[in-house]
């Protein structure tokens, strides 16, 4: 959805006469015409917050001039299903929250404006997001990307309300399309990720693109596999979800060899032994002695044969196999047939890994998004290596807290999951010892164990301005609790176990700490 001039130059009151403008030419039910518009004014109400704790994102006017422009080419019927209607009782059915028809760019959804947000973005397909020579795997980003895309989106909706921040693990429509998204947001910057997928330029390969960042960003020892993990997640959970596509990669094999040289080499070799089959057989089949030792041979051999005219015509039609296997490999490497295949196999087939070997792979699509998202923590810790600024440390630490609560599941955030623990929580203590030196953040208390495990809970708090937190700690039997606050609502707790020696603490109970200078 490309930007326009003039959509740069309004305000937000332009947007909202702008939209109702594209309205006036749809043909919406005055419900559905109301409810778009509500979408739109909550969209600029919780843009604040949302900036606030998710950091790189795209600008307000670009949000809204997209959201507009979605509406415009994108959705040609909307339907607001009636509660308690058949068609209601049909998606009740089928736990489905709107039916998005592409192809006819229609919509029918229930009247809530989340759904009608998430199934206005489930309707943008764009085709050019991924180069078609990339086969199989343009099908599987473009899986990902149109999901993570319309998840990215409605997070507006979904976890915003004006006032607060809650991250509704069941309400995502597909965790693994959000955290990939996520994570390439993350990784390359929302500029590269907002660019890929709104762009038009068929020739433009965005692979590419994200290898170039990458490489910019890290080292390559860091960059190329960070690369492949992500393409090896993506492909595992594609073939997870569509099994059918792994028999295609055999098929495709065969049908579209890859090197053309080594192609040949092998036909002329296997060419080679069936000319020479077929003089061996001319020979027998044109000698009545060596008729017969053939005939005495495969009788040996166990062959069931009556005499040496069966095995004359036996041979003759072997001589004909080889002769048709010969005519066909005449006609496959026929230069006219090979520049056909070179062109095909140049525009659809560009293999990044070893797709059978990821296919075929024990590990499941759930254990690559946990390595992908080990990678993505290393390369996290690479970019917090080389900060300098205080401003840029206190913005990657709002961007590590969001990463801390996006779900990996339908069931669990990923500061929960047991298998990235030591990762996380090493990175939460490199970032709280780096904000620290920076003097962004406060110690809390004079010893260290008690100080750190107070300090790195920040990472789950939901508190929209982090920089408004404070603690508040109290004796407990097992140790001590910490409250955190922001003003006057305690947005969390946490018990800290004291079970070991830690020396010496002091604890000044019910005393409200800032925790950010």
């Amino acid at each position: 959805m490309p930007k326009e001039k003039i959509f740069s130059k309004l305000k937000y009151k332009d947007y909202n006469n702008l939209l109702e403008q594209v309205l006036e030419k749809k043909d919406f039910s005055s419900t559905g015409k109301n409810l778009i518009l509500s979408v739109l004014y909550k969209m600029e109400t919780n843009y604040n917050d949302y900036k606030t704790v998710k950091r790189d994102i795209t600008a307000k006017e670009e949000i809204l001039t997209n959201f507009i422009n979605l509406v415009k080419e994108y959705c040609n019927s909307l339907i607001v299903i009636k509660p308690e209607s058949k068609r209601s009782s049909l998606l009740s059915n089928t736990d489905s929250k709107y039916i998005a028809n592409l192809d006819k760019k229609e919509l029918e959804v229930f009247p809530n404006e989340k759904y009608i947000l998430e199934g206005l973005y489930s309707l943008y397909n764009n085709n050019a997001m991924v180069n078609d020579k990339y086969g199989i795997l343009k099908d599987a980003i473009m899986e990902i990307f149109i999901h993570g895309n319309s998840s990215n989106n409605i997070e507006l909706l979904r976890d915003f309300n004006g006032f607060a921040w809650y991250v509704a693990k069941n309400e995502f429509e597909d965790t693994y399309a959000n955290l990939i998204f996520q994570d390439i947001r993350i990784i390359a910057g929302n500029d590269l990720l907002k660019d890929w997928v709104y762009n038009k330029d068929n020739d433009k390969d965005y692979l590419e693109e994200l290898k170039k960042e990458l490489n910019r960003r890290y080292n390559k020892e860091m960059a190329e596999p960070l690369f492949n993990q992500l393409i090896r997640t993506i492909l595992k959970i594609y073939f997870e979800r569509h099994p059918e596509t792994i028999k295609k990669l055999k098929t495709k094999k065969e049908e579209e060899p890859q090197d053309f040289r080594k192609y040949i080499e092998e036909i002329s070799k296997d060419k080679k032994r069936l000319l020479k089959q077929v003089d061996n057989l001319d020979r027998i089949i044109n000698d009545s002695e060596k008729l017969e030792e053939e005939l005495v041979a495969r009788k040996e051999a166990g062959e069931v044969l009556k005499d040496r005219l069966q095995l004359k015509e036996l041979l003759i039609a072997e001589r004909q196999n080889c002769m048709n296997k010969i005519m066909e490999y005449n006609k496959t490497i026929d230069p006219r047939q090979l520049l056909k295949k070179t062109k095909t196999s140049t525009v659809t087939k560009v293999q990044l890994l070893d797709y059978q070997e990821i296919a075929d792979s024990e590990t499941t699509a759930f254990e690559e998004l946990i390595n992908l998202q080990k990678m993505c923590l290393k390369g996290y810790k690479i970019l917090a290596e080389k900060l300098v600024d205080k401003k840029e440390v206190l913005e990657l630490l709002y961007e590590f807290r969001y990463y801390n609560l996006i779900p990996i599941t339908s069931e669990e955030l990923l500061k929960d999951n047991e298998e990235l623990k030591e990762d996380l929580e090493n990175m939460r203590m490199f970032l709280i010892d780096k904000a620290m030196d920076e003097k962004i953040i406060n110690p809390v208390n004079s010893n260290k164990y008690i100080n750190d495990e107070i300090l790195k809970n920040i990472f789950s708090l939901r508190i929209i301005n982090l920089e408004n937190a404070e603690v508040n700690v109290q004796k407990i039997p097992e140790g001590i609790r910490a409250n955190y606050l922001d003003g006057d609502v305690e947005e969390a707790s946490k018990d800290i176990i004291i079970s070991r020696d830690i020396g010496k603490y002091k604890i000044k109970e019910k005393k409200k700490i800032k925790i950010f200078s």
